[in-house]
């Protein structure tokens, strides 16, 4: 048996009393200067999992970079520059992907939406929700939801396009071969439905990792997104709605990885800028739109360096990319399955990403 063999086996062991507090299962891939080390599934493991807010990083943020490549926005345009509705003159993009525009971190939107009829009205009645949001004066980062809804408002004005049309074109610039994608909320009720967006291929229900009970849609959810505000607006937003597996999320941080060593790529200028930290870290662990590691308490562990991008998703997801040391490890879960409220998971993950830092360092040594 390699040591990676006997490593896996070792994890399988040391998991094990996990599935039945913090997470029903988890699938893990692991990736050094490009390529994959490790691959694990223990537990219940799926498919294909709802990756929540790591849409942020999967489809807004690669969005927004490929629009300041065009140069449609820069460092100092200010929102209402681009949405001649927003209220705040102050506020720049950059601010929103940052979390620090003083928005509100999050609202239960789905209550007012559910009575609206048709996605065109429901992301009109948000417009004018968002519109009439006041802001709390603050310069620090405060994760917000509202924030990224924002965007969504922001990249539909600069690409001309709706956010569906817009999600596809994003998916062939940066993960062509992946097979990331978001679920109507008119469909993932039946055992076998079409994937949304154009995506080619059907799937079985069974194939994604059941999340929460939700009380408002009165059913244990699989095959849709667990987040309520992104179900009442259609399945996709800039804050959630994509689903995918292990592979799907490395190869969007591969694409970044790429670019961000290749300077003739038209791209390379705006990633490296996105990849910069942006707030003094007494206000806030952010480069634009990825979250970077704080000390002691970040979802990566104790060994990731303070060079290093990811973020993390509420149904029990993340993925961190050590720019510093070239490791990528994503790790998907659908610990909301036991309750939002459980926080087994939490204290689990950056022991997970512990463990397998130190082997990969004893690896690396020969060890």
């Amino acid at each position: 048996m390699n040591s990676s063999s006997s490593f896996l086996s070792q994890l399988d062991e040391w998991l094990a009393p996990y599935w039945k507090t913090a997470t029903p299962g988890l699938a893990l891939e692991v990736y050094q200067k490009g390529e994959k080390t490790l691959e694990y599934q223990g537990g219940d493991s799926y498919l294909y999992y709802d990756l929540a807010s790591l849409t942020k990083v999967l489809l807004t943020v690669p969005a927004m970079i490929s629009m300041r490549a065009k140069g449609l926005w820069e460092a100092e345009t200010r929102v209402c520059e681009v949405l001649d509705w927003w209220p705040h003159p102050k506020t720049k993009i950059v601010d929103l992907l940052t979390h620090s525009s003083g928005l509100l971190w999050w609202k239960p939107f789905y209550k007012e939406l559910e009575s609206l009829s048709g996605t065109a009205a429901r992301w009109e009645h948000l417009k004018k929700t968002l519109r009439a949001a006041s802001l709390n004066d603050t310069s620090k980062s405060v994760y917000s939801d509202l924030g990224f809804l924002s965007l969504a408002f922001i990249l539909q004005k600069l690409s001309a396009q709706t956010l569906p049309v817009l999600w596809e074109q994003i998916k062939k610039e940066w993960a062509p071969q992946s097979t990331l994608h978001w679920i109507s909320s008119n469909e993932g009720k039946d055992q076998d439905f079409q994937v949304s967006g154009g995506a080619p291929f059907s799937v079985v229900k069974a194939q994604y990792a059941p999340t929460e009970f939700c009380a408002w849609r009165g059913r244990r959810l699989q095959g849709e997104v667990h987040d309520e505000n992104a179900w009442a607006l259609g399945g996709l937003s800039t804050h959630a709605g994509l689903f995918g597996t292990p592979n799907d999320v490395a190869s969007v941080f591969l694409m970044l990885r790429e670019i961000a060593r290749d300077k003739t790529s038209f791209l390379h200028s705006s990633v490296k800028t996105f990849m910069q930290r942006q707030k003094m870290k007494d206000q806030g662990d952010w480069a634009l739109g990825f979250m970077m590691p704080t000390p002691g308490v970040s979802s990566s562990g104790q060994f990731f360096s303070e060079n290093s991008l990811g973020h993390t998703g509420f149904t029990g997801t993340s993925v961190w990319w050590d720019v510093d040391k070239d490791i990528i490890i994503v790790l998907l879960s659908n610990r909301v399955y036991y309750g939002r409220e459980q926080r087994e998971f939490a204290k689990l993950r950056p022991l997970l990403h512990d463990k397998i830092m130190m082997f990969l360092n004893k690896h690396n040594q020969g060890g």
